[in-house]
Formats: C-alpha cells, sequence, structure tokens
C-alpha cells in the first residue's frame, strides 16, 4: 500500500502545481489560509515549475506567516504541465490528496466542511461542485451547509461526474488506500497525467462522494497550449482502455465516460470555434474513436456538420458586405 509513506498526522494534502502566475497562485493562498491556516492536519505543498516571476518570494511570504510547514519544490528547469502535477502527487504526505490549479479558488466556510467529509468516513474519490466565471472578480455566492450524495455504485458515481474526472483540482483522491499496482505515471505527456490515480481511486471498493454544493469557483477559458480533441479522444481513450486491459475499472465505464464526451463535451467546443481547432484533423478524430457510438451519428456528426456550414455562411456574409462596400 502506498500508506506505508504517508504521514499519519496528514489528513490532507493541498498541492498546487504552478508556472508564472503569481498573482493568481496568491489569491489562491489567501483563501486557503483563511479556510485551513490553523489545521495542523493539512499540508499545503507548492511546486514551483522554474517561474521566472514573483513566485518564490510569495510562497517564501505564506511560508513566514500563516504555513510555516508548507512543502516547497522549486523546479531548476520548466517539467512541463503533466510531470509538476505528477511531482505533486508523489510528493504529498497526506492520506487525501487535492491537487489545486493554482487559478481556483476555494469559496468561503467550505475548508472545515470538506476537511469533515474527509473524517467522517472512508472514501475513494471526493468530487467537488464549481461555479465558474470569465470576470476579474471572483463570485461570492451565499454560503450554504454543504451537501454531499455518497455512492457506493462506482459506476453511478461515474455517470454523475463522467470527463469530468480529468478536472484536477475538483477531485480529492484516497492516496493512502491506492495500492502501488494502483498508480502510474506513465501518461506523461498527455496532458492527462492525473488520470493515472484519479480513475483508480474510484473502484478500489470504496464508496465515493459527490458534493452537490458549489464550493469552488474556477476560470473559464483560463488553459491551453494543447490539442483539445487529441487530448480529450484520442489521449483519453488510450488511457482507459489501458485500465480496461489491466483490469481496473470496467469497459462499462469507458463507456458512460465516451457517451457523456459525445452528447455534452465536444459539441459545445465544435460550435463555438471552428477556427480554433484548424490544426486538428476533428472530424477524423472523433470518427476513428467514437464511430462505433450511435450519438456520434445522431448529435456529433451533424453538430459537426452545422457548424461548418454556419462557419461558411459567416464567411460567405462576409465576403459579400466587402464587395457591396467597394461600389
Amino acid at each position: 500500500m502506498l500508506k506505508h509513506c504517508l504521514m499519519s498526522e496528514v489528513i490532507l494534502t493541498i498541492a498546487i502545481p504552478t508556472y508564472n502566475r503569481a498573482r493568481l497562485l496568491e489569491t489562491c493562498l489567501t483563501q486557503l489560509a483563511r479556510e485551513f491556516g490553523n489545521n495542523s492536519a493539512v499540508e499545503i505543498l507548492v511546486s514551483n515549475n522554474a517561474s521566472t516571476d514573483d513566485t518564490a518570494t510569495i510562497v517564501r511570504q505564506y511560508q513566514a506567516s500563516v504555513f510555516p510547514k508548507l512543502h516547497y519544490i522549486e523546479n531548476e528547469v520548466n517539467l512541463g504541465p503533466d510531470r509538476n502535477i505528477a511531482q505533486c502527487f508523489r510528493e504529498a504526505k497526506g492520506k487525501y490528496v487535492w491537487i489545486f490549479s493554482d487559478d481556483d479558488i476555494l469559496l468561503p466556510t467550505y475548508g472545515a466542511s470538506i476537511f469533515k467529509l474527509l473524517t467522517d468516513a472512508e472514501w475513494g474519490l471526493i468530487h467537488l461542485k464549481s461555479i465558474w466565471f470569465n470576470q476579474e472578480e471572483i463570485p461570492q455566492p451565499s454560503p450554504e451547509v454543504m451537501q454531499h450524495k455518497a455512492y457506493s455504485i462506482s459506476l453511478d458515481f461515474l455517470n454523475q461526474i463522467n470527463y469530468w474526472v480529468t478536472f484536477i483540482t475538483g477531485n480529492i483522491i484516497n492516496k493512502g488506500s491506492l495500492t502501488e499496482s494502483h498508480v502510474t505515471y506513465e501518461f506523461l505527456d498527455t496532458n492527462l497525467v492525473q488520470l493515472g490515480w484519479v480513475l483508480p481511486s474510484i473502484f478500489i471498493g470504496l464508496p465515493n462522494a459527490l458534493v452537490t454544493t458549489p464550493v469552488l469557483a474556477c476560470r473559464a477559458n483560463n488553459t491551453g497550449g494543447y490539442k483539445l480533441f487529441q487530448t480529450f479522444a484520442t489521449n483519453f481513450n488510450i488511457i482507459m482502455s489501458k485500465f480496461v486491459m489491466n483490469n481496473i475499472m470496467p469497459l462499462d465505464a469507458q463507456k458512460i465516460i465516451n457517451n457523456h464526451l459525445i452528447s455534452g463535451f465536444f459539441p459545445g467546443f465544435i460550435t463555438s470555434n471552428q477556427a480554433a481547432f484548424g490544426q486538428e484533423r476533428v472530424i477524423a478524430t472523433l470518427y476513428k474513436e467514437f464511430n462505433s457510438y450511435p450519438t456520434f451519428w445522431t448529435k456529433l456528426l451533424p453538430t459537426y456538420i452545422e457548424g461548418i456550414i454556419k462557419s461558411k455562411l459567416r464567411f460567405a456574409k462576409r465576403s459579400l458586405k466587402r464587395v457591396l462596400g467597394r461600389q
């Protein structure tokens, strides 16, 4: 078991991979300090991926004031996002590990409720509900009593969270109950390295929990630099197929996630901006992974064709206006 290497007094590690986002990291740490600053059973870990801004200065300020035991890792060279995330999980000392993106915010008052949930029962994975925002001002919804629902059947739980297994801040993992055969770091450079421990944690025989109250505020459209369709169609399925082949998760789990990707994830990206995916062979990638699913033909392909037609019509309309404007 991995638990032999864990410090028993650390219940939760909140591990933050960061690179050149000092101001966002400061905001993130400020709220974590309000929620967990006096809790000695919570470890804060920051893995600085060779930032060139004042990230190191900000972390040391928090070490000197709020988190004297803050575990700080400063990479000499940039390892890339996947290796930095994997380092966070590997170095975490807590029974539970919460990889926390530096641009996400824990909403006020929920820290104690989340910690209580971790100590009241034994969970495989806890998924947290989020609210998303685009503006600079962080939303401040009125605090509610945090609600959660327990799932004893893993597939029922997966049907609720489906492709959100990829959202690092949204998932708290019971590292202490994972065996070394469960956890793998082999999915580097897929942009989904976290699935090497997230997916196995759902199927280790423990109940899973879905927190239904929004407890996180997350910035929308604040990531990028990767091929979306290759990542969430090709790479995602390579990872899931590997786990199915190794009997870590059942084939039905892969089918559940793929059906949600087809019906709920890809259509929004296809219709939002066709030009943004000019470097990807979108329909070829989707066909290769999903042509055996009826919803590919009834939902995804018609949505793609409709998006192409609308894009061509918009181009024709602009061209016509330019021609008429010269007359």
